[in-house]
């Protein structure tokens, strides 16, 4: 998962498994624990180099990852608020929901950014100007290699997208816009055995009742001695409130 710091660097939280060569449920087959993975995941990112050219007139740069990597080894025995050593995967879930809903537009950035004096004009910050300033120079003056910065403003100049993983791992994007264009062509109306056959068709639970008579059940107290009630717990609470003493320290 990619995650935009306030700074407007990227920030990679990957989470990897080693599975065995019959899929997610079958041990790897190798004698290797978290902390050797760990680390060969730190001996992977700090060997891994891509050189790239630079602007007319300039060297070749090299990109490499920072120095900034961590690895923590994710178990269920773990603390839940633990900054530090193992990670629950509750905690790891809870993270990557978290900055998952991170955008750019948290930097003041519209949806579509065409140029810097766009961006400018829609109250985006200094800061995000000035990296989508650079990010269209070189756009402009960088040849091919950065020429697909520029429908990218919008994201600070990153190109990816914001979560990816391993196409031997459960589904893929491609499989999911599939279904959801399926979805959407398919005739409205199917008969209710039908639904059920698809419904069933997934993970094949015939246990599973589906119920599609939807009743408008009403708003608010359904009596009015729950309505009744509800206020005199208010007038209580609200009562207490008022009354409790103030302490001092």
């Amino acid at each position: 998962m990619v995650e935009f710091q306030a700074r407007g660097i990227i920030h990679v939280h990957v989470p990897i498994r080693l599975d065995g060569p019959d899929g997610p449920d079958r041990p790897p087959g190798v004698d290797i624990d978290a902390d050797q993975l760990g680390q060969v995941v730190l001996d992977a990112a700090a060997a891994v180099l891509l050189v790239v050219d630079g602007r007319p007139g300039k060297s070749a740069v090299a990109l490499r990852w920072g120095t900034q990597v961590d690895g923590r080894p994710i178990t269920g025995g773990a603390d839940r608020d633990g900054r530090h050593g193992p990670a629950h995967p509750g905690q790891v879930a809870a993270y990557l929901a978290k900055y998952l809903t991170k955008a750019c537009e948290d930097f003041g950035l519209p949806r579509r950014v065409p140029t810097a004096a766009h961006a400018r004009a829609a109250g985006a910050s200094a800061h995000a100007v000035r990296i989508v300033t650079t990010a269209e120079q070189l756009a402009a003056a960088g040849g091919e290699v950065y020429r697909r910065l520029g429908p990218c403003l919008a994201t600070l100049g990153y190109r990816g997208h914001p979560v990816t993983k391993s196409r031997r791992f459960s589904t893929t994007f491609g499989a999911l816009r599939r279904a959801r264009a399926q979805h959407y062509r398919r005739p409205p109306g199917l008969a209710p055995d039908a639904a059920v056959r698809e419904l069933n068709t997934d993970d094949n639970d015939p246990a599973v009742l589906v119920d599609r008579d939807w009743r408008y059940a009403g708003r608010g107290y359904l009596s009015t001695d729950a309505a009744a009630n509800a206020v005199r717990s208010a007038c209580l609470a609200r009562s207490r409130r008022h009354s409790a003493p103030v302490s001092a320290q």
